[in-house]
């Protein structure tokens, strides 16, 4: 829910985003007013929130790739590659194997891409919690 408040209030869309049409400068705003939360932690909700969305469609790219009948091992491959670093952490919160505080400072904590740290970098730092538990489908 907090990654579709957040997608509908971008701020792209100006006035007419959901979060400034409500009132509020912000999804976060908005999400911290209807569920009573804290400001920290609609910031921590929109973020896993939007991070599970993002692995949940290239996940949906995956499969779509794996059960069309004209697909070939490199394009099933070209998609597996473009599943994102987080995809474990997030498939480990509806789970319940994570907290959304626990998902967001693993996040967090193991950084962004960037020049020197690599997408595979950051997989391999999460590997060793894959291995304990936080990624179930391994």
């Amino acid at each position: 829910m907090a990654a579709t408040i957040a997608r509908r209030s971008r701020p792209e869309l100006g006035h007419s985003g959901l979060a400034p049409q409500q009132g509020f400068l912000s999804p976060e705003a908005l999400i911290q007013k209807v569920t009573g939360s804290t400001k920290t932690d609609a910031f921590k909700l929109v973020s896993v929130g939007t991070m599970m969305a993002g692995a949940e469609a290239a996940q949906a790219r995956v499969e779509a790739a794996v059960e069309s009948p004209d697909a070939d091992a490199a394009e099933v491959a070209e998609f597996v590659a473009k599943l994102p670093w987080q995809a474990p952490i997030a498939r480990a919160v509806p789970s319940n194997a994570l907290s959304v505080d626990a998902a967001e400072s693993i996040r967090f904590g193991l950084g962004q891409i960037d020049a020197t740290v690599t997408a595979d970098k950051l997989i391999e730092a999460l590997t060793p919690a894959s291995r304990r538990g936080v990624d179930a489908e391994h």
